[in-house]
């Protein structure tokens, strides 16, 4: 996404804080290490072992907020999903606040969101996952 998409020069992340935030090792998610072709072939077997295949390919709505580069990396995701998995999605723009309300309303079951770190601190990031923080969406 970073290198065909979003090209501005940013690292990809591979997990919730990302690289280069000051004083703070990186951690990873235990796939990011893994060739594409295992990855995806993991993927296909999760989605047959759910019930998915050619014949019965997932189909699901991804809402995300508004805006050109948003628009951008949902197309990119949904294109993504379509050649690997087959999948059929609908896009589905939302004003920022109305996709907060319609989250918050637990009237979303897939969503595309972002977060730009305030400052150069870990914190920024984690404190997300706090269940008392307000932008904590999946509470």
């Amino acid at each position: 996404i970073v290198s065909s998409v979003t090209r501005v020069g940013e690292l990809p992340a591979d997990g919730w804080v990302p690289p280069g935030t000051f004083d703070y090792g990186s951690q990873s998610f235990d796939y990011a290490g893994r060739p594409m072709a295992e990855r995806l072939a993991e993927a296909r077997r999760l989605y047959a072992e759910a019930g998915f295949s050619a014949a019965k390919p997932p189909r699901f709505e991804l809402r995300y907020n508004t805006g050109e580069i948003h628009n951008k990396i949902a197309v990119a995701a949904a294109a993504m999903w379509k050649q690997a998995l087959g999948a059929e999605v609908t896009l589905t723009a939302r004003e920022f606040k109305v996709l907060q309300q319609e989250v918050d309303a637990r009237e979303v079951d897939l969503y595309r969101s972002s977060w730009i770190g305030d400052y150069n601190d870990a914190y920024t990031f984690l404190q997300l996952f706090k269940g008392d923080f307000g932008l904590n969406t999946p509470h």
